[in-house]
């Protein structure tokens, strides 16, 4: 049981971590598409 509560908080922590990079890069990604947009139009 003990091991099985280890993997289960590995496995717990890994889908965090796999979790908040997600949002971290696709937050990270809009913006940056937006400001290379905006970037473009004031360039233009």
């Amino acid at each position: 049981m003990f091991v099985f509560e280890k993997v289960a908080l590995y496995f717990w922590n890994m889908l965090i971590a796999a979790f908040a990079y997600f949002t971290f890069f696709y937050f990270y990604f809009r913006l940056e598409g937006r400001i290379g947009a905006a970037h473009c139009l004031v360039k233009n």
